[in-house]
């Protein structure tokens, strides 16, 4: 997982999270996995959107990480 301050805005934060499917990132565990990594511990509410991009159709687990993300 990887977090990219954006240069003009410092209250802006990008953050590259692992796809739900790695072996480290099991789905039962994924958001605390995440919420541990990141440096003020974020967690998922603390996110104002998302953006899910994948290399082909969506997965299974695609689909469930777009719905817990509702």
């Amino acid at each position: 997982m990887t977090e990219y301050p954006d240069p003009k805005h410092p209250n802006l934060i990008y953050y590259n999270l692992p796809g739900v499917r790695m072996p480290s990132y099991p789905r039962d565990q994924y958001f605390e996995i995440i919420k541990k990594q990141t440096k003020d511990g974020v967690d998922i509410r603390d996110f104002d959107f998302f953006l899910i991009v994948s290399a082909s159709r969506f997965t299974e687990n695609d689909i469930w990480l777009a719905e817990q993300m509702q």
